[in-house]
């Protein structure tokens, strides 16, 4: 099995944040496209890694949206699917969380695996949906669901600009 790590640019941070933080107190969301990087085994701990880059940012409309939750239609994210399976890319969802809780939630859990039930059913066995959740405090954490029940917490989500910031 995989270990993954995320690597974005600050300008895909910056799009990032001001889509998930457009409102104050109030949760965002939006698409992001991978390119995916495979590495037979890192050169530190001979483990299988898999460096997930950032490509492109796509803001979510909200449907509805308040300090606790966000949700929009999904028919953005089916033809999202089609695009990444035609152009060899990993899909993934952004959300921003703007209370004190610095975790993924039992309900991220739940609707994150039913966007990937979607992404497997469309795209196959070998689809994958990432995850990242934007803390209000400022740190960035992800997951990579690669199966319907077990998600993978990402080793690290880098940030490179004039400086290099490491979550």
């Amino acid at each position: 099995m995989s270990t993954f790590s995320l690597i974005c640019t600050e300008e895909h941070e910056a799009a990032l944040r001001a889509a998930l933080f457009e409102t104050a107190g109030v949760e965002g969301a939006a698409y992001v496209l991978f390119k995916e990087a495979r590495i037979g085994a890192d050169p530190w701990d001979r483990r299988a890694h898999t460096k997930l880059l950032v490509l492109d940012v796509i803001p979510i409309v909200p449907m509805s949206a308040s300090a606790k939750h966000v949700t929009w239609d999904t028919k953005t994210f089916v033809a999202l699917l089609q695009r990444s399976q035609k152009d060899e890319l990993v899909i993934g969802i952004a959300h921003s969380h703007t209370g004190t809780l610095e975790d993924f939630s039992s309900q991220d859990d739940d609707n994150e695996a039913e966007l990937f039930r979607t992404a497997a059913t469309r795209n196959g066995a070998e689809a994958k949906l990432v995850s990242m959740l934007f803390c209000a405090k400022g740190h960035i954490r992800a997951r990579v669901w690669q199966y319907p029940k077990h998600k993978t917490m990402a080793r690290a989500v880098t940030v490179i600009g004039e400086r290099i910031q490491i979550h």
